[in-house]
């Protein structure tokens, strides 16, 4: 019979046994080399969130700015409309008492013209 240290059984024992104690090395090993390589994965959804958010309020920012433009371009065209509406008033106020005159006078060189027929009829006479 062989001695107990040369056993197979004894022989496969050791030999799994240090496989077992190499795999726990390499495993603890693993799981500290792994470890940052998990935490920077897990955040990568957090980092793209708060990427996105930041996008977000730069949009936001963007957007306020645009409007605040547009709003004062806007405010200077209605004061334009306004004063040219005036000036459109005006004219048309203008035009009227133009034709207003223009009628009068009209009416007035016919009255004109009917005394003077009057007036030479009666030199005539």
């Amino acid at each position: 019979m062989n001695p107990p240290e040369t056993h197979p059984l004894v022989l496969w024992v050791g030999v799994i046994a240090a496989v077992l104690a190499v795999v726990a090395v390499i495993v603890a090993k693993t799981k500290e080399i792994a470890a940052p390589i998990a935490v920077w994965l897990s955040s990568i959804e957090e980092r793209r969130i708060e990427r996105q958010a930041r996008i977000e309020a730069a949009a936001r920012i963007l957007n306020d700015a645009r409007v605040d433009t547009l709003s004062v371009q806007v405010r200077g065209l209605a004061g334009q409309l306004d004063e040219a509406l005036r000036e459109i008033v005006s004219l048309r106020a203008e035009l009227h008492a133009e034709r207003s005159a223009r009628e009068r006078l009209a009416e007035l060189e016919a009255e004109n013209a009917v005394l003077r027929t009057r007036v030479n009829g009666f030199g005539g006479v």
